[in-house]
C-alpha cells in the first residue's frame, strides 16, 4: 500500500449527471442549456396569463436561465418576482422528470459515478477520496455511493422518512451538496423525503447568481467543504464554474491560496473540450476557465499524462509528438468523463497496481466494451 497517498475531493456539476444519463439515454438532458427548452415547454403547456415576457426571454439564443431569475429577483418588481418563481418550479419539475426518465424501473445505478468511487477502493492505488463536493440537485452520486458504501455520508444531522432504499452513515466518504438536494425536506431536522412537490418544502438553492448560504445547513455544509479542500488535488467534471457559481469560484480561490498545509493544490478539470473542427461543441464552456480566472492553478483534460497516453494509443499518434489540438478534437467527439476514467484504468493496470476491490465495480467497468 502506498505510504502518501494524494488527498482527491471531486467537484460534480451537471455535466458529469449528463455523462452518467447520455450512456443510458442519450435523449435524457441535464445540462442548463438544454433545460431552459423543456422549462419553455411547461410554461407554454400551462398557458399562464401575463407571462409573454418570460416566453420571449426564453425563446431568444444563448439564454441563461440562472441569469434570467437574478435579473428578475433583483428587479424589485412584484410581477418580476413571480416570473422567478415560476422559472425556478418549472426549472426543477424539468430536471426531476429527465432524471425519471433513467429510472423507470427503480434498477438504474450510475456506472461512471459508481466506477470512479470504486476505482479509489482499490488498495495500492496512490490515490485517497477524502470528499465529494457537488452541486446538482438529484441523487445519483449518492445511488453509486450506496453500491460501495454502509452509507452516505452528507456531514449533517439528516433523518430517512419513507424511503427504504437510503441509508445514512457518519463514517465514509463526505458528500456535501452544495446546494441542497431535492429530496431533502425543509425542516429541522433536516429530512430525506421522496415525492415532494411543494417548493417551499424543498430544502435547495434554486439557480441564480446570488445564492444564499449563510443559513442552516448550507452554512455548515460551505463550512465543512472548506476543510475538505485541503487536498492534494481537485478534480472538477462536468461543471464550467460560470460566473453564476461566483461563491464557489471563490471558495476554490480561498482554499487553493489558503489551508492548513500552507500549498496549492492541483484544479484537473474534467470536461469536455472545444474542438477546433465544431464549434457547436461549446456546451460547457470548460475551454474559458483558465482565461476566466487565471488566478486558479488550473490543468485541462488534455494535459493529463494519463489522457494524452490513451488518446496515443487509441489514434497510434506518437506520444512524444501528440499535441494539445490532437487530443482535444479526439476528446470533443467523445463522453470525456467516460474517456478519462478508462484513461485512468489504463495508467493503473500499466503500473501493473492489482485492481481487485471487494465490490469489484471497477473492474467490471473497465472490462466492458
Amino acid at each position: 500500500m502506498p505510504v502518501n497517498k494524494k488527498r482527491v475531493v471531486y467537484l460534480f456539476g451537471a455535466g458529469a449527471s449528463q455523462a452518467e444519463a447520455s450512456l443510458a439515454d442519450d435523449r435524457v438532458n441535464l445540462l442548463m442549456s438544454q433545460i431552459k427548452d423543456g422549462i419553455l415547454r411547461k410554461i407554454t403547456d400551462a398557458n399562464l396569463r401575463g407571462i409573454e415576457e418570460i416566453r420571449n426571454e426564453l425563446a431568444g439564443e444563448n439564454v441563461d436561465v440562472e441569469q434570467l431569475i437574478s435579473l428578475y429577483e433583483s428587479s424589485g418588481n412584484k410581477r418580476h418576482k413571480r416570473f422567478s418563481q415560476i422559472l425556478k418550479h418549472y426549472f426543477r419539475e424539468e430536471i426531476q422528470e429527465q432524471i425519471g426518465q433513467l429510472d423507470k424501473d427503480g434498477r438504474f445505478y450510475p456506472k461512471l459515478y459508481s466506477a470512479l468511487i470504486d476505482m479509489h477502493e482499490i488498495e495500492e492505488y496512490d490515490e485517497k477520496l477524502t470528499g465529494i463536493l457537488t452541486i446538482n440537485y438529484e441523487d445519483l452520486i449518492e445511488r453509486a455511493i450506496l453500491r460501495i458504501k454502509e452509507g452516505v455520508n452528507y456531514s449533517l444531522g439528516l433523518s430517512i422518512i419513507g424511503n427504504p432504499l437510503m441509508r445514512i452513515s457518519k463514517d465514509g466518504i463526505p458528500l456535501l451538496k452544495l446546494h441542497g438536494s431535492f429530496n431533502w425536506k425543509k425542516e429541522f431536522p433536516v429530512s430525506i423525503r421522496e415525492g415532494l412537490k411543494n417548493d417551499d418544502d424543498i430544502l435547495w438553492i434554486p439557480p441564480g447568481v446570488e445564492k444564499e448560504t449563510e443559513s442552516y445547513p448550507f452554512n455548515v455544509i460551505w463550512g465543512r467543504a472548506k476543510e475538505l479542500l485541503d487536498c492534494d488535488i481537485l478534480r472538477i467534471i462536468g461543471c464550467s464554474l460560470s460566473r453564476n457559481d461566483w461563491h464557489l469560484v471563490s471558495l476554490l480561490y480561498t482554499t487553493q491560496k489558503l489551508n492548513r498545509s500552507r500549498r496549492e493544490y492541483t484544479i484537473e478539470v474534467i470536461n469536455l473540450p472545444i474542438s477546433d473542427e465544431e464549434e457547436t461543441l461549446r456546451i460547457w464552456g470548460e475551454e474559458d476557465i483558465r482565461k476566466k480566472y487565471p488566478h486558479l492553478r488550473i490543468r485541462h483534460v488534455y494535459e493529463l499524462e494519463e489522457v494524452r497516453e490513451f488518446v496515443s494509443k487509441s489514434t497510434g499518434a506518437e506520444i512524444t509528438k501528440i499535441d494539445d489540438k490532437t487530443v482535444r478534437n479526439f476528446l470533443a467527439k467523445t463522453n470525456v468523463f467516460e474517456i478519462w476514467l478508462r484513461a485512468k484504468a489504463e495508467n493503473i493496470k500499466s503500473r501493473n497496481i492489482p485492481t481487485v476491490t471487494p465490490k469489484n465495480i471497477f473492474n467490471s467497468y473497465v472490462r466492458e466494451e
